[in-house]
């Protein structure tokens, strides 16, 4: 294990860095949508209920969801006839569980490969709410990482406006004060914003 990691939020402070030197000298963590980058992470997370069935549909490498709960494939297929949602999103059927969650109007079902690469995070597990970045840094810090980097999750002097995902800024602040959450509850930890 490194003694480091990166964290790769989707924010434009990360925009123009060059990640090739943290390749192969850090472990590497990317939340929600970096799965479509080509970097060799070590984990992929995600709070987002929609966004894990993309990821777990699109992407094959280790994944760290928040209540990705399972239900036998029987089960599941029951629960289509009777879905108040008109038309779930439905991957192929498989023997091997599904996870079904939703949010708004949205509801998905996702049938699970032979092999699941996703460690499920209870909700009651975590220390406070956290959005997936936040929980990135806190399974870093649980892992025992010494340094950790942070990238594209906002800077105290640029925060505003920065985000490359499709958000108005409305929830920076509320990310930013759980990021000082994480790092106030391990102070041994060297923090690095890039």
């Amino acid at each position: 294990m490194f003694d480091s990691a990166l964290i790769l939020g989707n924010g434009a402070s990360r925009e123009h860095l060059d990640l090739s030197v943290f390749i192969g000298r850090s472990s590497i963590y990317g939340c929600n949508l970096a799965y479509k980058e080509s970097l060799p992470f070590e984990w992929i997370v995600s709070t987002d209920p929609l966004a894990q069935h993309g990821i777990y549909r699109n992407y094959k490498g280790n994944c760290l969801f928040l209540d990705w709960k399972l239900v036998p494939s029987e089960i599941a297929v029951s629960m289509l006839g009777l879905d108040a949602y008109a038309n779930p999103d439905v991957n192929e059927y498989t023997n091997n569980g599904c996870v079904i969650s939703g949010e708004g109007e949205q509801c998905m079902y996702t049938y699970l490969d032979v092999k699941d690469e996703v460690s499920n995070v209870s909700f009651e597990s975590l220390p406070f709410p956290m959005a997936s970045g936040t929980m990135a840094m806190w399974d870093a810090a649980e892992k025992g990482f010494k340094t950790i980097y942070l990238a594209g999750m906002g800077d105290f002097v640029h925060l505003h406006n920065q985000h490359l995902m499709d958000d108005d800024g409305y929830r920076l602040a509320e990310w930013e004060e759980q990021r000082m959450k994480v790092i106030d509850m391990y102070p041994q930890i060297n923090w690095i914003y890039l």
